[in-house]
């Protein structure tokens, strides 16, 4: 599996969990200067931005671990 195909694997299960959940998927793979905002899903009380990193089974880094500091903070 190539990692596009992962990525995008992961998003969909990402949005397919937001949607049982309430949320309604408004954007993916949302292009803003300086970068991409992979969904955004809103469900009446929120506005939620979400990054998504997906990783294969065997990888030791966590999705928190992969999300730099300049986007965690943001």
């Amino acid at each position: 599996m190539t990692r596009s195909e992962t990525g995008k694997l992961g998003e969909d299960s990402v949005c397919a969990y937001l949607t049982e959940r309430g949320y309604r998927i408004a954007a993916r793979n949302y292009r803003i200067k300086g970068g991409e905002i992979d969904i955004i899903a809103e469900n009446g009380d929120y506005l939620a931005f979400v990054e998504v990193k997906s990783r294969r089974p065997d990888s030791l880094v966590t999705g928190f671990e992969a999300v730099n500091k300049r986007k965690r903070d943001s």
